[in-house]
Formats: C-alpha cells, sequence, structure tokens
C-alpha cells in the first residue's frame, strides 16, 4: 500500500481522483483510490498459492511460486 500511496501523491495517479495501483514482485500489493481518498482494506486476503509444494514465504506458509 505505501507503493501505491506514493504513486497517487508523486506519480501518475497524482491528477486522478480515482484509481487502482498493482504492485508485482516477491507478492502481489494493491491500493484502489476513490474521490482522492484510499480505499480501506475491507478483509486480508493472505496467501494465493499457485504450487501447492512452494517455497516457504518468511511468515512460515507456502509462497506462491
Amino acid at each position: 500500500m505505501c507503493a501505491g500511496l506514493a504513486e497517487k501523491v508523486y506519480g501518475n495517479l497524482k491528477e486522478s481522483k480515482n484509481g487502482v495501483f498493482l504492485g508485482i514482485g516477491t507478492g502481489i500489493g494493491t491500493a484502489v483510490f476513490i474521490d482522492g481518498k484510499v480505499m480501506e482494506e475491507i478483509r486480508s486476503a493472505g496467501h494465493m498459492i499457485i504450487e501447492k509444494n512452494g517455497k516457504k514465504c518468511n511468515c512460515g506458509k507456502r509462497r506462491m511460486l
């Protein structure tokens, strides 16, 4: 979410009232902006398992890949 906020304040989203930030790296992160404000998280999705026996994450759960 921090990267999304930075994009809203300093980046390509700064001129937009509504937008979606999607960050893909070691995980997937998002931030949704409606009327210039960040949408509060309603429910955490947690880990999305793509490879059943993938590498362990730092939290101890299995990572996506």
